[in-house]
């Protein structure tokens, strides 16, 4: 990403057209297969975790499911965040930047990269942001 004003009016437009998933259902369902075994029991309950660049949502609900953890969305882009708020009471999807994200230390216990690193320049800002707001002990991954 060069801008991220124009990443912001590029995703708001998008999605102006509707819902987006960059993920097809076969590539879904083997990242949700593989990402299960990597986390194990680990969204329980009083377990917070994020999808950061949620984009409309779709990803993180599947990637969730049924879990009965404190669960969180995070995108740059107001349309794709009023378009996964709708109907949504599970995630608490906010707009954000995930280079500043606005959490404090070790708030999560998963911090998910879903498809978004590509989008900005400094990858490691945003690495480090996610590193900082990760308990110790949990889960970071990078789909």
């Amino acid at each position: 990403m060069q801008n991220k004003h124009k990443e912001r009016k590029f995703f708001d437009e998008w999605t102006e057209l509707k819902e987006y998933d960059v993920f097809t259902q076969y590539g879904y369902n083997t990242i949700i297969r593989d990402f299960q075994k990597l986390i194990g029991n680990r969204l329980l309950k009083g377990c917070r975790a994020i999808d950061l660049g949620c984009g409309t949502g779709a990803f993180a609900r599947r990637l969730f499911g049924n879990s009965e953890a404190e669960l969180f969305g995070l995108d740059i882009s107001e349309k794709a965040i009023q378009l996964a708020n709708r109907n949504e009471e599970k995630i608490n999807f906010s707009v954000g930047d995930i280079e500043n994200l606005q959490f404090e230390d070790n708030f999560f216990d998963l911090v998910v990269f879903s498809g978004v690193l590509h989008h900005f320049p400094n990858e490691e800002k945003c690495l480090d942001e996610g590193y900082r707001v990760l308990k110790k002990g949990g889960v970071y991954a990078l789909i």
